[in-house]
């Protein structure tokens, strides 16, 4: 199954690639220095709140994810070069990697269930990305860590090239099909 992702500015929005209709957005802020981020339904209703937090000593960033029912997991970078970030979310661990250029995936318990492919343009802020996935029940979770390494990025009023990542990245399965 494809879905869009739109960003325009401080807020990401996922919907069907055949329907326009929002199934999930992520908006952030910023107060008093620090970084505040929620994860809202089709309807606006919180999922998660999401905390940035970066350990300097360790050289470690983790996302600290909340929902309203008390729910807590992390997202935490688990290596140096910042390319793979995993998270254990109702007793399944979940992993996104960072590929070369704007391409990244995702797994569940150490299977693929999806790639993402950023927009390589950003005109006057809005951006457009896509997920591809075998595993649809599995959106907001997928949705959830890709906003996670996305929020705090501002794009402005400009035109913008997102080369993505150039440096050291993890291998990428070319021939991986939902």
């Amino acid at each position: 199954m494809q879905y869009l992702i739109h960003n325009s500015g401080d807020h990401l929005e996922l919907s069907k690639k055949s329907d326009n209709r929002k199934i999930v957005s992520g908006v952030w802020w910023i107060t008093w220095g620090k970084y505040k981020s929620e994860i809202l339904d089709n309807n606006d209703n919180l999922i998660y709140t999401i905390s940035r937090k970066f350990s300097f000593w360790k050289w470690k960033m983790s996302f600290i994810v909340k929902s309203p029912s008390g729910e807590i997991f992390l997202v935490e970078g688990k290596n140096k070069s910042h390319t793979i970030y995993q998270s254990v979310i109702k007793e399944n661990i979940f992993e996104i990697k960072i590929h070369k250029k704007r391409k990244k995936s995702v797994f569940k318990n150490g299977v693929q269930i999806a790639s993402i492919d950023e927009s390589f343009v950003s005109v006057f802020g809005e951006s457009k990305g896509h997920i591809i996935t075998n595993s649809p029940e599995n959106i907001i979770e997928i949705f959830t860590l890709f906003f996670c390494l996305n929020f705090g990025e501002k794009n402005d009023n400009s035109l913008q090239f997102n080369f993505g990542n150039i440096g050291k990245a993890e291998l990428i399965d070319e021939n991986w099909k939902p």
